[in-house]
């Protein structure tokens, strides 16, 4: 395997000259020269006068014994010379090379899985676009069949209320000339009905027999005023009663007529809303 980047790892207790090393570079660290050579520049470093230092093998000092003084394990490493750092920076450099090989693969793979996914929302959302555009078109359709079948319905009311109409005026003008009709009776008739009761008051020969044919008379008169006033009544009643339900039918219809309308001048305004 590819071996780790050289770097100074290091714990520092809080005793002095009395700490944890592991360290990679490309010196090792004698008794002689700790203390002169080399300064704690940061906690976790170990730097010398001119730089860090660089061992790219491993390098253990143990913690120091009680006179303070470090003690070097037994395993030093010699130096390496500089072919064989060369050789170590290039694999190095092949190491991130095939590194950055992978993620710019790995990122061509993303960007290419990102336009697919952008290229399927757009087909969505065209696809919705499409959908919603049919939606509307069959609701407006059916919304004109509406009005249309309305507007022959509202028609066809209107017809039949004008007939409707048309019929009551004629009933009431037969009825006007049925009630001129009763007022026009024949007077001669009626003459000759008095002038025969009239001659029986004048022929009778005691009081009873007038006074009979004398309310007789009365009554007759009474009858037929009161046969008339019947009459003219329930032809009246009648009449009266036919205009009044042609003018509660008409009113009705009207009403619909208005109501629809309304509907029709509001249906468009809410199929152009937002919300619908």
């Amino acid at each position: 395997g590819a071996q780790p980047r050289p770097r100074v790892l290091s714990r520092a207790s809080s005793r002095p000259l009395c700490s944890f090393w592991l360290l990679r570079g490309t010196r090792s660290v004698s008794r002689d020269d700790w203390l002169p050579r080399w300064r704690r520049h940061r906690t976790g470093q170990l730097r010398e006068r001119s730089g860090r230092l660089r061992i790219p093998r491993l390098l253990s000092i143990v913690e120091c014994g009680k006179n303070y003084e470090p003690v070097i394990s037994h395993q030093v490493i010699p130096d390496l010379n500089k072919e064989t750092s060369v050789a170590y920076l290039q694999k190095e450099l092949e190491i991130l090379r095939a590194s950055n090989t992978k993620l710019q693969e790995k990122l061509a793979k993303e960007d290419k899985e990102k336009r697919r996914l952008k290229l399927k929302l757009e087909l969505q959302e065209k696809a919705a676009e499409a959908d919603i555009a049919e939606r509307t078109a069959a609701l407006v359709e059916e919304v004109y069949f509406a009005q249309r079948e309305r507007d022959e319905a509202i028609m066809c009311r209107l017809q039949l209320a004008l007939k409707e109409r048309d019929e009551a005026i004629a009933h009431v003008k037969h009825m006007e000339m049925s009630l001129k009709m009763l007022e026009n009776i024949n007077p001669e008739e009626n003459d000759m009905t008095l002038q025969e009761l009239l001659n029986r008051i004048n022929n009778a020969d005691t009081g009873i027999a007038i006074q009979k044919n004398g309310a007789v008379i009365v009554d007759t008169i009474y009858k037929t005023k009161e046969c008339r006033k019947r009459i003219t009544a329930e032809e009246m009643s009648a009449v009266l009663e036919e205009r009044d339900a042609a003018l509660s039918q008409l009113t009705a219809e009207f009403s619909n007529i208005q109501c629809i309308k309304r509907n029709q001048t509001a249906t468009p305004f809410q199929l152009h809303q937002p919300g619908n």
